[in-house]
């Protein structure tokens, strides 16, 4: 837009503590849902016309933000500037930040990754330019969805002695989450186990993947989850990587339904799992 246009967007935008949009700060320019950079992985043809086709993968997501400011005073103004500027400020190294924000329609969405410095110019309106590195090109819900369930427990089976015809019970209960992603894209997710529990499992049923563990979990112990950095740690902090089964395999969550088990080789322990909804 013009600089001196005042035309403003009704969105908010939130990083590190600084609310952006129908306060001083006037949102006049933002587009999160630009394309994502695309790392390409073909392969030339050898003396021949074409490449071999690739897998494709996501990098960077670059989002900027343009900031009208209207401060009653000059004191005012120097203030606001200076607090945006510290809440773009870069992050440290390996540090991320949140960027939030709310569209027009009351959905909120999140980003996650580095700011830059902000670009302030004072002619002929005084506005901002922000711009913002998404470290992770998925654009999530601000939501974060979670479920629990307990280890599953056999019901009916017989008592003896016994005598024909015999009556079986329906094999079991419990351990079953439903992981719903109603956004476009895969998302990653975190799991908790809590004990007592044996070699506790985690499958998802759709994938035919399991992730399983040959450790045991004293009553009110943790084992934590992460499938970004494909951690596992006791009580969050004790890395129990090598309880981790040679067989097992990360998996994400696909858009759509997504059927999880737990189960584990004795106890009365849970499982609870987070995620949050992806797009692109």
């Amino acid at each position: 837009m013009p600089a001196g246009d005042l035309i403003t967007l009704p969105w908010q935008v939130e990083l590190n503590g600084l609310l952006m949009g129908e306060t001083v700060y006037k949102v006049r320019s933002f587009d999160p849902w630009a394309a994502p950079v695309v790392r390409p992985s073909e392969d030339a043809r050898a003396q021949a016309h074409g490449v071999f086709a690739g897998r494709d993968w996501l990098g960077e997501r670059l989002v900027q933000l343009e900031l009208g400011m209207l401060s009653a005073t000059y004191v005012d103004e120097q203030a606001a500037r200076r607090a945006l500027a510290g809440a773009w400020q870069p992050a440290g190294e390996g540090e991320t930040a949140t960027l939030v924000w709310m569209e027009d329609d009351g959905a909120r969405y999140c980003l996650f990754g580095k700011p830059r410095l902000v670009d302030t110019r004072v002619e002929p309106r005084l506005y901002s330019v922000c711009r913002f590195i998404a470290t992770d090109p998925r654009i999530y819900s601000a939501l974060v969805s979670s479920a629990s369930t307990s280890l599953p427990t056999a019901t009916g089976g017989l008592t003896f002695p016994a005598v024909a015809p015999f009556v079986f019970g329906s094999g079991g209960s419990g351990g079953a989450i439903a992981a719903t992603n109603p956004g476009t894209f895969e998302t990653r997710w975190t799991a908790t186990f809590t004990g007592p529990l044996v070699a506790p499992t985690l499958t998802h049923t759709g994938q035919g993947k399991t992730l399983a563990f040959t450790g045991t979990l004293a009553a009110g112990e943790t084992l934590v989850l992460d499938s970004v950095a494909k951690t596992v740690l006791l009580n969050g902090t004790a890395s129990r990587y090598s309880w981790l089964t040679a067989t097992s395999q990360w998996f994400t969550l696909p858009a759509g339904a997504n059927a999880l088990q737990f189960g584990g080789a004795s106890g009365t322990g849970t499982c609870s799992v987070s995620w949050r909804s992806a797009w692109l």
